[in-house]
């Protein structure tokens, strides 16, 4: 797991991004929001998350709030 924070999140498109604790921005999907954070969550708020690398992107996974 790594921790980050929400450097954008768009309710309506369902996607963001988050700032990677020494490391570059990963993008993520609402749908890969755990719970009741996909809702809720906003920019500046801790998260944890992992990261899967997808067609050469690595991308945010399992998001709950940290």
């Amino acid at each position: 797991m790594e921790r980050g924070v929400i450097s954008s999140y768009e309710l309506g498109s369902g996607g963001g991004k988050i700032s990677r604790e020494g490391g570059a921005e990963v993008r993520f999907s609402a749908d890969r929001i755990l719970g009741k954070d996909r809702v809720s969550l906003k920019q500046g708020d801790q998260v944890w998350f992992e990261v899967e690398n997808i067609q050469n992107c690595h991308v945010a996974i399992n998001i709950r709030r940290g």
